[in-house]
């Protein structure tokens, strides 16, 4: 069956067609998005209204100005927020996140600083700028109408000059006062319509940020305004008067004939039938064949019996560039038997696979939260017939830092929001004293590393084989990446100056996590963002 339709898909190649316009997913994506981070900082609003109750009853107790020790605990947690009872304030959540939020606790804006880059959400406005050095860019959104959503108070100011001399190109007259904005939004538009579905936020930060994306928008646009058709004029036939009077009246002279219409030409007529099918019959073995090349390059860096390591020496030696730098693969022995060390040696998305696969061993319905932030919960846990959960679970894959009293306090405030009282917290490392202090008298249990491996060890035999088998299938040292879900690789900074982990789909996706040993890759650190 598949022949006979590729066969039937290049003979219809090979006559023309009209052209189905392509709706493209840029617009909606990026709405999408928008939405998406609006919904994701809803616990951020549920923690301020519990820190304020929490200090509400304090104060009922000790007599004290409520909104004096809230701006205390504010700045005790988190130092650099404020607070006004009649116009909200600010809460710098740790030191590149800052929120703004109203007399009624509804988050406001969002600004993050990451170096000399900083986005700014404007959730009122529905406006996101994003900014680096001189370069600013500002995107309006349109929630109702995504294709609305237009680009909007760009300052370039290394592509000014060229971008106002392309713009002229235009065939209608230029009268926007920001030639930057309407370049940006006729490229983007001519993107989507090509099927490119690049969010217009990705767009926004490469253009601040990339001076070759820069040059690229602007080669698009000159290409773009260079190929609308011009206006013909229609040529007009000028009658002399003549020279002199005639003698007799001359009789009137027949307009010629119109000439004929140039013959139809089809480009196709040349062409034989087969020339198609044969041609497109090499595009998909060509397809065919760096499709099977790419499975087994990306099965060759992360095969199931291997480890990823970065080697600093070998590239010293060969003189790979710090940025092509790439894991070299190690066989490693695979344990046959549940220890400290293999706990500790599981990266943070199969620690929690491991966690939820246990706690359906032990009888309960364990349910995982999706990849990204989702307040602090990486697990909700139902008994069998209840909609409600029963319990939330937080875990931590660490080895060589220990679980603070923060990261305690926010599952214990998580659970006074979400009214569940009982709360897990499984580690494959430790607790500082403060952090084991914190739960007394609370329906919050800690497990450390230790207490979770006897626990695995008092199930039956099968079931801490299945469990074993589970957490050391594939690759299970490799940190998952928390944006896209894929697996990450170490790659070496600008010098040598620290060795990170870096998303395998970079530049598309951009997400990196800080690596803890620089002689091993067992240590990975916290590898989730709560």
């Amino acid at each position: 069956m598949r022949p006979i339709l590729l066969v039937l898909f290049a003979v219809f190649l090979c006559f023309p067609c009209p052209v189905i316009a392509f709706e493209g997913k840029g617009y909606t994506e990026t709405v999408d998005w928008w939405q998406g981070i609006i919904q994701d900082l809803q616990p951020s609003r549920a923690k301020l209204q519990t820190l304020y109750a929490a200090t509400e009853d304090r104060c009922r107790i000790d007599q004290c100005d409520v909104k004096t020790e809230f701006l205390i605990q504010l700045a005790l947690n988190y130092p650099g927020s404020g607070y006004d009872e009649n116009t909200g304030g600010i809460w710098q959540v740790n030191g590149y996140t800052a929120l703004n939020y109203d007399h009624n606790w509804e988050i406001q804006g969002l600004t993050q600083t990451f170096g000399p880059l900083t986005k700014t959400y404007d959730f009122q406005q529905n406006l996101f700028t994003v900014s680096a050095g001189e370069n600013s860019l500002s995107i309006i959104l349109d929630p109702e109408f995504p294709q609305r959503s237009i680009f909007a108070a760009a300052v370039i100011p290394e592509i000014a000059v060229s971008a106002d001399g392309i713009y002229r190109k235009k065939s209608t007259p230029p009268i926007s006062t920001n030639p930057i904005d309407d370049i940006l939004n006729d490229v983007y538009c001519a993107r989507v319509a090509d099927g490119d579905d690049t969010r217009m936020d990705e767009l926004a930060q490469e253009m601040v940020e990339d001076a070759g994306t820069q040059h690229q928008v602007l080669f698009q646009a000159s290409e773009i305004y260079t190929r609308v058709p011009q206006p013909v004029e229609t040529p007009k036939i000028v009658i002399e008067p003549p020279s002199s009077p005639p003698s007799v009246v001359s009789p009137p002279v027949a307009a010629p004939p119109n000439p004929p219409p140039p013959p139809e030409i089809n480009r196709f007529d040349p062409i034989p039938w087969y020339f198609g099918a044969g041609f497109f019959g090499l595009c998909v073995l060509g397809a065919l064949f760096f499709r099977t090349r790419r499975r087994i390059l990306l099965q060759r860096a992360f095969d199931h019996d291997e480890i990823t390591r970065l080697s600093v020496e070998e590239g010293s030696k060969t003189g790979i560039p710090a940025e092509d730098k790439m894991s070299i693969p190690v066989k490693a022995d695979v344990p046959t038997d549940w220890s400290l060390d293999v706990l500790q040696s599981l990266e943070w998305k199969r620690f929690e696979t491991v966690c939820v696969e246990y706690l359906r061993m032990t009888g309960y319905r364990p349910k995982e939260t999706k990849i990204g932030a989702d307040g602090c919960v990486d697990i909700r846990v139902y008994m069998p017939d209840i909609e409600r959960p029963v319990g939330i679970v937080r875990c931590k894959a660490l080895k060589s830092y220990q679980v603070g009293v923060q990261s305690v306090r926010e599952l214990l405030e998580t659970m006074a929001v979400e009214k569940i009282r009982n709360g897990r917290f499984i580690t494959s490392g430790y607790y500082t004293a403060e952090a084991v202090e914190c739960t007394k008298g609370q329906n919050l249990k800690l497990f450390s590393g230790r207490m979770f491996l006897d626990s695995i060890r008092e199930l039956p035999g099968e079931k801490q084989k299945k469990l074993l088998k589970l957490a050391l299938s594939g690759d299970y040292k490799t940190p998952t990446c928390p944006q896209c879900g894929g697996k990450m690789v170490l790659r070496e900074g600008e010098g040598g100056a620290h060795i990170f982990w870096g998303c395998f789909k970079y530049p598309r996706c951009k997400a990196t996590l800080e690596y803890q040993s620089i002689g091993s890759i067992d240590g990975a650190s916290e590898q989730r963002s709560h």
